[in-house]
């Protein structure tokens, strides 16, 4: 996170993977990984499940340690909007947002933007996203994940309903 936040208007928010969080997942899941392997190469334990263990844990430590050392930015915002860079929607200014909502499940904060105007960005989704809405009829946003990132999500959720808010009265 960059910026200056006693003065919201001036605040950038740059939003990476946390090393921390990741390091921590991507060493358990390598000391899985190698324990398995122990096991593999014992002479009577060639069974299966140590196989799978192996494999799962190897993965998952494949997978953490690319996140952990992956720098890039995975959400900007700033005075002029949003642009989550794991999706297709590009940025997102906020005058073409209504309302947030955000929503904290096992520890795991996840933001979904409702647009004004949800015709001009829904053919930026997936097609499946597409017939889910159309056969539900159901209100459509983008979703942010905070996931494993390196910012302070409250303050965050306030900077987000300070800018649509200000938008709204301005537009």
């Amino acid at each position: 996170m960059e910026g200056k936040l006693s003065n919201t208007e001036h605040a950038i928010y740059e939003i990476r993977n946390s090393v921390w969080k990741n390091l921590a997942v991507f060493v358990l899941c390598l000391g899985l990984s190698l324990a398995a392997v122990l096991v593999l190469l014992g002479p009577s334990h060639r069974d299966w499940p140590s196989v799978a263990g192996a494999l799962f844990f190897g993965a998952g430590a494949v997978l953490f340690g690319f996140k952990t050392f992956d720098r890039r930015v995975k959400v900007y915002a700033d005075r002029d909007g949003i642009q989550d860079f794991r999706t297709s929607f590009g940025e997102i200014a906020w005058s073409e947002i209504d309302s947030i909502t955000a929503r904290t499940i096992k520890g795991n904060t996840n933001l979904t933007l409702y647009f004004r105007h949800p015709a001009k960005w829904l053919p930026r989704s997936s097609r499946l996203t597409q017939w889910i809405v159309s056969k539900t009829k159901m209100k459509f946003g983008a979703s942010i994940s905070l996931q494993n990132t390196d910012v302070d999500e409250q303050q965050f959720i306030r900077f987000i309903d300070g800018q649509v808010a200000s938008s709204a009265k301005t537009g």
